[in-house]
């Protein structure tokens, strides 16, 4: 395993206890229910049982077929594997994998990561990884590369995907879920004006800001000073990734998961949701969401996505 050289960073505090606790109070994730939407957004299935059933084990099966004098299963190369985290629930899912090949920029995280794995009976690596200078490594193309809300993280997302689809054998898919929002998660002004109504219409206590400790009388989005001083990589260039990657990589399955309204809508106010008034004004927030995205009024931030090699990519 090779160290990141500058050490920690603004995600090392994945592995912070008192972080995550505190994460739970403004994380729109968080919030009651939210797993339930993210489902039923999706067409009503959990993306890791999804992804197992309709994508893996066929493509394990095919491969198996072709290469009968192989080992069944496999390889899957994981960018942003974080703390492990993921990875240990996909493995425990079932997912049909025989190698894994572990890539993150921080170390406190890698080294969690290989330590959250370490009872995994399967051949693991874990490797330092820079997204914004992906060509400058040298891994051997796997059957399946997968993201979890990193790929946005990427500014150099030209090279990221060329490395991504040197990376991917012939047969292999490119796999994930991911933010493929407005860049810096900024709230374009059609979908800002529908928020800026719903929050007048909210009662005061959901009105509250728990990172500021206010009650806030008007939607607020995050600014993009906000965001570039709290993680100078997040979502760079999300929206750039949205239309470069599906437009040279053949889509194979593309799901909407939601997003578009409850990110900014929840983030730094999940903890507000407590009584069984406020968690079922939560739920009818959840089901406008899907509502719209469904009827196609708003498209989705975040989304489930496969995809095939690229003809087009060098």
């Amino acid at each position: 395993m090779t160290d990141n050289p500058e050490g920690k960073t603004i995600w090392s505090q994945l592995c912070d206890p008192n972080w995550i606790e505190r994460n739970r109070q403004i994380d729109w994730m968080y919030a009651p229910y939210m797993g339930d939407h993210v489902r039923l957004t999706m067409g009503g299935t959990s993306w890791i049982e999804y992804a197992r059933d309709a994508h893996l084990i066929p493509l394990a099966d095919k491969l198996q077929a072709r290469n009968h004098d192989e080992a069944y299963g496999l390889d899957l190369m994981t960018i942003g594997c974080g703390n492990g985290w993921i990875e240990k629930n996909i493995l425990a899912a079932g997912w049909p994998i025989r190698r894994i090949l572990c890539l993150e920029y921080d170390a406190q995280l890698l080294r969690s990561a290989e330590e959250s794995l370490v009872d995994i009976d399967i051949d693991k690596q874990f490797h330092f990884f820079d997204m914004n200078q992906a060509l400058s490594s040298n891994f051997r193309a796997v059957d399946v590369v997968f993201f979890c809300h990193s790929f946005h993280h990427c500014s150099d997302v030209e090279g990221m995907l060329k490395f991504v689809n040197k990376s991917t054998r012939p047969d292999g898919i490119i796999m994930g879920l991911d933010y493929f929002g407005p860049s810096r998660l900024q709230v374009e002004p059609d979908i800002r004006e529908l928020l800026n109504e719903i929050f007048h219409i909210l009662p005061e206590q959901l009105r509250f800001n728990i990172s500021k400790n206010l009650i806030e009388k008007d939607f607020e989005s995050i600014t993009i000073g906000a965001i570039t001083d709290h993680d100078p990589s997040e979502a760079p260039r999300s929206r750039d990734i949205r239309s470069l990657f599906f437009s040279n990589f053949p889509v194979l399955d593309l799901k909407p998961m939601g997003g578009t309204l409850l990110r900014p809508l929840i983030t730094h106010r999940a903890g507000n949701f407590q009584s069984a008034e406020e968690i079922a004004i939560l739920r009818l927030l959840q089901l406008f969401e899907r509502t719209l995205i469904r009827k196609k009024v708003v498209s989705s931030d975040d989304l489930f996505f496969v995809c095939t090699r690229s003809s087009t990519i060098d």
